[in-house]
This record gives structure tokens, C-alpha cells and sequence, in this order.
């Protein structure tokens, strides 16, 4: 076996030495070359692969752009679940799909990519369109938590009828002088709110004595947010107005023009349960009539006409829908005279009650509006007097008929206190339209007209009053805005040479913060 393997060894030796050297021009490989060498991919492949390539790498991009998923605030804790955004969302590539078997030179061809439209890019997100800024409206004046807007106006003009004398008496018309400075002040709070509007006016006439004028209108409003579905409501209320020389309840011969004071304070409380709202009002109001002079300078009492009332309201509403909400409100209060007989002989001191019905609504953003019908009745303790009742109808309404035209459209029912002998008073109605048009950014006409009428029962007496106007506003900036109008009243009465007529021709400029 030896001497075998050394014959073997030598063979291969001797074999290795008989080959030729191989050529050092010639580069060698360092691995043996393959039997079969393999095909180099065609160049359609090759496209199908670096699209493979880039749409891999465009995943990739996409997964790491992705916004964090978004929570419904509105479900409960326990079942929160992501929301899934729209431009997260993605079609996978169709798959190649093989021809038919049996059908020549078919070969496997992607389907061409289609994506439906709105998965491919985040869908824009729909916002309501923005209120464009008035860049004629005041600013204010920010202190602190709350943004004042003061304001004054001063014009100038002439009333055919100061005095607003009735009958086929002279009247003698005058120069006219206004100021009107008024305040208000706005909270600006997360929580709460507090509202604080005042406005006063003073004519002075420098033609006709005893017609100079004041009135006043103040109100303090609080809103408390106690919980999130309770709020407290307080309200202060001031009015000073005059009475006319003539009226129904004051004597042709007084000097001047009494004044009257009108105080009202309430406080309420509001609930909301679901889609209910309950609401309770106490109020308590406060009439001071001024006692008046004749021209002789006899005092004309009236302290017979003061009076306060202590009264509530209750209401239930309940909201159908987000611009439609029905309620019924029922109220009830007692009415104190500080004189228990008036100059008559009268008990003037009564207890009332009313029932309403009605609806909050809002339609498609331009018309919104409070509207309700019911019944009121007041009992007098003096039995002569006959009870006072009717029927009542309210009515608030905004139309914004255009982006350049609003109407405003009111109607009011009250019982109307007198001291007539043999009067219980009247159910006084009112309604009153304005319409306003802006003919340019700075340009608006303002065009108003409304009707008083009140039936005095016990008496065959009614009064009404009519009352139209118009009114320019040129806004020269924020601060300064011209303003000229014109105002009709007339008075008519069942009484002969009871009404009268007067013309206001009034112009001006407006100054504002």
C-alpha cells in the first residue's frame, strides 16, 4: 500500500509540472468561474425595481410625518378612541395580476395606480369664513379685565313743537341743542361676565322756556357661572324720563316737564338640565313721579302715583333643536301704592298674574328671534274698579336680509297704570320696526317707525302714538362719525284737542373710543 500511494503522488507532481505556465498579461480571477453563468436583468425589470425602491422609501417618509391620532374630547375616559385622520390613510399598490391561461405572449403587467381622490392628500380642512373687522368701529379703552367704550354726541337743530303742545293752541317752535354722552363697559373674563351701559341726553331749547329736558337709561347686568350648568343673573335698571303737560294723569296747567324715576332690581337663577333649562326671577320695582308746579305756583301733587311691585317669573324651556327652543312662562306679582287712596278716592294696590307661551329660534344664521303669546290679568283691591285682563303678545326678531341690510322687528304688551277716576288702567301694546342699509363702508341709513295704542278701560279714552325716522351716519374713522336725522311724533287721542304734531330736524358729529 505504501509503495502505491508514492507511485500516486509522483504522477500528480510530474502532471503539475508538465502544464504551462499561465500568462502574467492575463487577469486572474480569485474565485473559479461558474458552469452556468446567469442572464443580467432586463432593463424593464430594472425600472420596476427602483420604482419599488422610491415608493418604499415614500412609505417610510409618510410614517414618519404622520400626526399623532386625535381625541374625541366628547367621549368618556374610559372609551376614548383615536380618531383616525383622512391624509393618514393610503391605497396599497394594486398587485400584478397574470394574463389568462392559454393566452399568448401575455405576460405579468401591473395594474396602473389609481387613488381615490381625498386618500391621497390631508383633506382641507373646512373653516367657517371669519367676520371681517369693521375698520370703522371703536376700539375701547382695555383696563384690567374689562374694555370701556366711551362716547358723547353733540348736535344741533330745531323742534317744531317743543313744548309738545296739544289742541288748537299756538305752538311756537325752537333752536334745539343735544348732548348725549353714554359709557359702556364689557368684561372680558373666561368665567362670568359683567355689562355696563349708560346713556343720557339733555335738550336745551333756547326759544320756548320750561321745555329743556333730561333723560337717562343705566343698567348693570352680572352673569355667574356657578357650575357648569348653573348661572346666577343679576340686574340693576335706572330710568328718568318726563311726562308731557296733558297726558292722561297730568294737568295741561303745570310749568315745565316733571320727571319720573324708574328703578328695577332682580336676581335670578338658571339650571340646565340636558336639553331643559329652568329658569326663577324675583324682581322688585320702584316709580317716583315728580310733583309739579302750575304757573300760578301751585304745587300739583303726585305722590298717589308711587308705587313698588314685588313679583317672580318662572320658565321652561326645552331646546328641540340648536336654534329652536320652546318655553312657557308663568309670573306673578303684588303692587303696593305708598298712598293707599289716590286724590280720587281710589285703592289703587292690585296682585297680577300672566301665562306665556313661546319660542327661541334661529334660522340658517340671518333670522333669529324670540316670539310669545299669551294672557294677563290684574285684580284691584278697590271692588269698583273692574279687573284688567287681555291677551299679551311679544315679539323679537333680527333679520339680516343681506350682508349690507338688517331689520329689527319688536312688539311689547303692559299693563299701563293711571289715576282716573273710575280707571283701572290699560293694556298698552307697541311695535316698532328699523331697518338699516349700508350703502358704503362708511355710509348707513337707518330708517325706523312704530305704533303705541292704549285702550283705557272704565273710560272711553284711547291714545295712540306714532313715531317715524331717518337717519345718516358717515363714519369719517374710528373716532369721529357725522351723524344728521330727522324724527315725526304725533299723538292722537279719542279726547277732543288732546294730540298733537312736532318735526325734529337734528345734525351733529359723534365722538367715540
Amino acid at each position: 500500500m505504501a509503495g502505491g500511494a508514492q507511485a500516486q503522488l509522483r504522477g500528480q507532481i510530474s502532471g503539475q509540472v508538465g502544464q504551462p505556465l499561465p500568462d502574467p498579461t492575463q487577469t486572474q480571477s480569485a474565485f473559479p468561474a461558474p458552469a452556468t453563468p446567469t442572464a443580467l436583468p432586463t432593463l424593464e425589470e430594472e425600472l420596476r425595481a427602483q420604482t419599488a425602491r422610491r415608493r418604499a422609501r415614500e412609505r417610510a417618509r409618510a410614517v414618519a410625518a404622520a400626526p399623532t391620532p386625535v381625541i374625541n374630547p366628547r367621549t368618556r375616559p374610559g372609551v376614548q378612541q383615536p380618531v383616525r385622520r383622512i391624509g393618514g390613510l393610503s391605497r396599497p399598490a394594486n398587485r400584478a395580476v397574470s394574463a389568462r391561461p392559454g393566452a399568448a405572449g401575455a405576460a405579468s403587467q401591473p395594474l396602473p395606480q389609481v387613488v381615490s381622490p381625498g386618500l391621497s392628500a390631508p383633506a382641507a380642512a373646512r373653516r367657517r369664513p371669519v367676520a371681517e373687522e369693521d375698520p370703522y368701529a371703536p376700539l375701547g379703552l382695555r383696563l384690567g379685565g374689562v374694555i370701556v367704550r366711551p362716547a358723547i354726541e353733540v348736535s344741533a337743530g330745531y323742534d317744531t313743537n317743543p313744548l309738545r303742545t296739544a289742541g288748537s293752541a299756538k305752538v311756537k317752535g325752537s333752536k334745539v341743542v343735544q348732548v348725549a354722552p353714554e359709557v359702556s363697559v364689557e368684561s372680558d373674563w373666561s368665567r362670568h361676565r359683567l355689562q355696563f351701559d349708560l346713556r343720557g341726553t339733555y335738550n336745551r331749547y333756547s326759544d320756548v322756556e320750561n321745555a329743556n329736558r333730561p333723560t337717562l337709561d343705566a343698567r348693570l347686568q352680572f352673569r355667574g357661572d356657578v357650575g357648569q350648568n348653573s348661572t346666577v343673573n343679576l340686574e340693576l335698571r335706572e330710568r328718568i324720563d318726563s311726562q308731557r303737560p296733558g297726558s292722561i294723569d297730568l294737568t295741561s296747567a303745570v310749568k315745565g316737564r316733571p320727571l319720573v324715576y324708574t328703578t328695577t332690581g332682580s336676581a335670578g337663577w338658571t339650571e340646565k338640565l340636558g336639553y331643559a333649562t329652568l329658569t326663577a326671577t324675583g324682581v322688585v320695582d320702584r316709580a317716583d313721579f315728580e310733583d309739579g308746579k302750575t304757573f300760578s305756583g301751585l304745587t300739583v301733587p303726585q305722590g298717589d302715583r308711587n308705587y313698588t311691585t314685588y313679583g317672580g317669573r318662572l320658565r321652561g324651556a326645552y331646546e328641540i333643536t340648536p336654534g329652536v327652543a320652546p318655553y312657557v312662562e308663568v309670573g306673578a306679582d303684588t303692587r303696593r301704592y305708598d298712598q293707599k287712596i289716590d286724590t280720587s278716592g281710589f285703592e289703587r294696590s292690585s296682585t297680577g298674574a300672566t301665562v306665556k307661551a313661546g319660542s327661541t329660534f334661529e334660522i340658517t344664521r340671518t333670522l333669529t328671534a324670540d316670539v310669545s303669546a299669551g294672557y294677563g290679568q290684574r285684580v284691584y283691591e278697590d271692588g269698583r274698579l273692574q279687573k284688567l285682563g287681555g291677551a299679551l303678545v311679544d315679539a323679537s326678531l333680527l333679520w339680516q336680509v343681506s350682508p349690507l341690510t338688517r331689520v329689527t322687528l319688536r312688539a311689547a304688551s303692559e299693563f299701563a297704570e293711571t289715576t282716573q277716576a273710575g280707571s283701572p288702567g290699560a293694556i298698552s301694546r307697541r311695535v316698532g320696526v328699523e331697518a338699516t342699509h349700508d350703502l358704503l363702508r362708511n355710509l348707513s341709513f337707518t330708517a325706523t317707525a312704530s305704533y303705541t295704542h292704549a285702550d283705557y278701560l272704565g273710560v272711553s279714552r284711547i291714545e295712540q302714538a306714532l313715531a317715524a325716522g331717518l337717519r345718516a351716519d358717515y363714519k369719517i374713522d374710528r373716532n369721529f362719525v357725522f351723524r344728521a336725522s330727522y324724527g315725526y311724533e304725533r299723538a292722537i287721542s279719542s279726547l277732543a284737542n288732546n294730540g298733537y304734531a312736532a318735526h325734529v330736524f337734528l345734525a351733529g358729529v359723534r365722538i367715540q373710543r
